[in-house]
């Protein structure tokens, strides 16, 4: 909880809005990053899985030395998230060189717990197949809701690279689903 002096007022989003005209404090950046933090995890976690914490702590790291951007944004999670995204793509083309090998199971286990785990596994798997523009779209319009535009709007590019970047994400994973099913 932040402590609001009589010259700061708290406005809609959660920052803190100063009358004196300072520039906003670690503190107030921590306040506004901790309210984002659930759905910046959780998106974090569509995006890479099980390194979702490093993901988000890296964001956090990315934007702590100019608190002001956050906490200024008219739309703070929409930075976040911008942000989020570059993290991710940045740690994918440093792996990229890595050579992973994992064992796929070779039948669904029909027992409830273990099912919904492979198939956030297998969800994850798909997504990890594409580029990283290509699954934020996917994420944003299909998993979130948002519409073209307001998926543009967060991501900070053009709807046609927004809906571009989704038609081939869509279709690259129609491609990988119908090579499963042979």
């Amino acid at each position: 909880m932040v402590a609001v002096t009589a010259d700061e007022q708290v406005n809609s989003v959660g920052m803190i809005a100063s009358s004196s005209g300072s520039p906003p404090g670690p503190a107030e950046f921590d306040a506004v990053f901790s309210g984002l933090l659930p759905q910046l995890y959780r998106r974090a976690v569509a995006l890479v899985g099980d390194g979702a914490q490093d993901a988000v702590h890296d964001t956090y790291l990315k934007l702590r030395p100019n608190p002001q951007r956050l906490t200024a944004h008219p739309a703070p999670y929409a930075y976040a998230f911008r942000a989020l995204v570059s993290v991710v793509h940045n740690s994918r083309r440093r792996r990229m060189w890595h050579i992973l090998v994992d064992r796929v199971p070779e039948a669904p286990d029909p027992v409830g717990p273990v099912v919904v785990r492979e198939s956030e596994w297998q969800a994850r798997w798909l997504l990890s197949q594409l580029t990283v523009k290509q699954a934020a779209a996917v994420l944003l319009v299909d998993l979130d809701a948002h519409t073209i535009d307001e998926a543009a709007a967060i991501l900070g590019v053009h709807r046609g690279t927004v809906a571009r970047a989704r038609s081939r994400a869509l279709s690259h994973l129609r491609t990988l689903l119908k090579d499963a099913d042979r």
